[in-house]
């Protein structure tokens, strides 16, 4: 797979999560954000799993940035409907990879998010149904 080339949900999805699980690049309350060296090998490793010509330690910095914003777009779509009242018309975001960002962003946040599981549920339940 080319650098260039638009990933699949199942290629983002397997990113986010590999990004999930080195908490070193994104949980700054862990001593291993501070170190370097440390956030340098999660890269690598997050390189070499990813398996894809070109795509090294920039892109993935890149990524990282571009995926945090799809997610803010989306996050924003939420607030949006819950400030506005939409009552029927609840937001669920479509992107495959959205609630494992969202795991991450709440850790950040430090918050429990609550509206968008609740979300997640009624989508795990009518795609059931």
């Amino acid at each position: 797979m080319s650098k260039l080339e638009k990933w699949s949900d199942d290629t983002t999805c397997q990113f986010v999560t590999l990004y999930k699980k080195h908490e070193c690049l994104w949980n700054v309350t862990v001593p291993e954000y501070k170190n370097k060296v440390i956030r340098d090998r999660a890269l690598r490793v997050i390189q070499d799993e990813m398996a894809i010509d070109g795509f090294g330690k920039n892109e993935i910095k890149n990524k990282i940035r571009s995926l945090r914003s799809t997610y803010y777009l989306e996050k924003k779509k939420i607030d949006k409907h819950k400030t506005e009242g939409i009552r029927y018309s609840l937001y669920r975001p479509s992107l495959k990879w959205f609630y494992i960002m969202q795991e991450i962003m709440c850790t950040l946040a430090k918050k429990k998010c609550n509206e968008v599981r609740s979300a997640r549920l009624c989508h795990v339940v009518l795609l059931g149904s």
